[in-house]
């Protein structure tokens, strides 16, 4: 079976070579003549100096618009939000990973993790063990979809396993998430392994409206892919995770070449083991996840803290 996803995979590769309004006031809100200043009511040199004071301080960015401003709305009904190795989010099975008294425990994360072809949704337990812990702990949680046929549906990015319209069980995972369990929705993450990890590139250019930061393991884009950002403001951070002789390693190559052209920051972790899964990694992507939330810049920028000792900017 990996040698029948090597040569199709090989093929693809060898194939590709807040705008600010302004509200005028109504006729009946203009102003009387009893209304305007007076002579002695003009601003001192001191009354002139606290105003710029204010004005700088409310330049300083609140911390509760810190988020994502265009989040997803729930589009179906969402299931009941408790660990479930099938909940159905617009009739797609995904299993979710949370603690039973998640909505009263604060705002923790969502993770979104995309298996390899052919995996479990179970997979997210070897890659995404930390990050399943912390959800639990901080009341977030973590979604792992279901590989699965979809009659009728669009293949995304040309490797035949997961589907354009699988982004729209993602839209509805984030909503009901958001709404149910209360997660912090600037701290929603994406990860994938193989397929998956291509799934999640696509992810970073087309959710890039909610996206906070994305970790591949053996993925990429495929080369010369035409894609467009849903929000080019949002220069989401990246860490590409693949093994040194990887099969996938062109795709990975793309990928961070795109990162780059663009102004995103990543991560590369070329490492000795073999293509996909590695949890080894599972605490370095979890301290990448945490120090990248939705709009921040990277802290990493002038060097990385102590991680997976493959790492390097």
């Amino acid at each position: 079976m990996l040698q029948r996803v090597t040569l199709l995979l090989s093929g693809v590769i060898l194939a590709c070579g807040g705008e600010k309004s302004t509200a005028s006031k109504a006729e009946g809100d203009t102003a009387t003549e009893g209304d305007t200043a007076t002579e002695g009511d003009t601003a001192t040199e001191g009354d002139t100096a606290t105003e710029t004071e204010a004005l700088a301080d409310s330049a300083e960015p609140d911390a509760d618009l810190r988020g994502p401003r265009h989040l997803p709305a729930i589009q179906g009904t969402c299931p009941e939000m408790v660990e479930s190795e099938e909940a159905l989010f617009l009739g797609k099975r995904v299993q979710l990973w949370l603690d039973d008294d998640a909505a009263s425990l604060g705002d923790g994360p969502l993770y979104l993790y995309w298996p390899a072809s052919l995996a479990p949704s179970s997979e997210a337990q070897l890659n995404a063990a930390p990050l399943i812990e912390q959800a639990r702990a901080q009341g977030g949680m973590v979604a792992s979809f279901h590989d699965e046929d979809c009659p009728g549906c669009t293949i995304s990015s040309g490797i035949p396993w997961w589907y354009v319209e699988d982004m729209n069980t993602a839209d509805e995972v984030v909503a009901c998430a958001i709404e149910h369990v209360g997660i912090d929705p600037s701290r929603i993450h994406v990860l994938g392994t193989s397929a998956g990890g291509v799934h999640t590139s696509l992810m970073l250019f087309e959710r890039s409206n909610y996206i906070a930061s994305v970790a591949t393991y053996s993925g990429g884009l495929v080369p010369n892919q035409d894609l467009v950002m849903q929000d080019p403001n949002n220069l989401i951070p990246a860490m590409i995770i693949h093994a040194e002789n990887d099969f996938m390693l062109p795709m990975s190559d793309a990928f961070e070449e795109r990162l780059d052209d663009m102004g995103h920051f990543n991560v590369r972790c070329p490492h000795g083991g073999g293509h996909g899964i590695n949890p080894t990694f599972g605490d370095t992507v979890q301290a990448f996840f945490d120090a990248h939330p939705y709009g921040v810049e990277s802290p990493w920028t002038d060097g990385l803290p102590e991680l997976h000792e493959s790492c390097a900017l």
